[in-house]
């Protein structure tokens, strides 16, 4: 029985690999694509290619080790180079803060114009988790009250093919001194403290648990940018 599992595990991964260096193989026909579309300036049909293209060489570079750092770091500029086309500005600059130091990204920040802070809890927050997704909070008001929902991932080794694991949650609060915390109701030794700034919002865990009662690997913790 041992024999026949290992090989059948195997063959999985084998199938898999293969399946991934088909879709490493396409990754110059999909840029071809998005830059077509974004010469045409429908730049949201070419950012959904060059997103695509970002999921590829990630996946490929983490499995295979074959692709250049300066191609991804090329890749996550031209997904912003959409938004700032369209004038999201602050979609671009998350985009950006992925590569911070990269060539690219210092010509492309000088593009975007200064943004006047915004002093008020509610938009839509983004962490990047990998292969163009995004762990994200948004905050709405509701009856004097704020809406805030989470929704979190992790991002694999196999998530191009098998999709990341996914944590939520969702309460509402008010919000004292640009600060709140959420008490997971089904585990109250979980708390996560969310901490407001002008443009930012801040997640810290305090558990006994890793996990919070989130799928394999998902956390809430770290800084997200206001996108929203």
């Amino acid at each position: 029985m041992k024999k026949y599992l290992l090989l059948s595990c195997c063959l999985a991964s084998h199938a898999y690999a293969n399946e991934l260096e088909q879709y490493c193989k396409e990754i110059p026909a999909v840029n071809h694509k998005a830059q077509q579309l974004y010469s045409q300036h429908q730049y949201a049909k070419a950012r959904t290619q060059y997103e695509t293209a970002v999921s590829y060489l990630e996946s490929c570079k983490v499995n295979f080790d074959n692709i250049p750092q300066k191609n991804i770091d090329i890749a996550y500029n031209n997904v912003a180079l959409t938004y700032i086309k369209q004038k999201d500005y602050r979609k671009a600059l998350a985009w950006l803060s992925i590569v911070p130091n990269a060539p690219q990204t210092k010509t492309n920040r000088a593009l975007i114009p200064k943004l006047a802070p915004l002093t008020y809890p509610q938009g839509e927050y983004w962490r990047y988790a990998g292969q163009a997704m995004w762990n994200t909070y948004t905050v709405k008001t509701h009856k004097k009250q704020y809406k805030i929902d989470f929704e979190g991932l992790r991002v694999g080794l196999n998530s191009l093919l098998g999709g990341p694991n996914m944590g939520e949650y969702s309460y509402t609060t008010p919000i004292k001194n640009q600060k709140t915390t959420w008490t997971n109701p089904d585990d109250t030794s979980c708390k996560i403290q969310l901490q407001f700034t002008q443009d930012t919002l801040t997640a810290t865990t305090q558990a006994q648990s890793s996990d919070c009662g989130f799928g394999y690997g998902v956390t809430a913790d770290g800084t997200y940018q206001r996108v929203l």
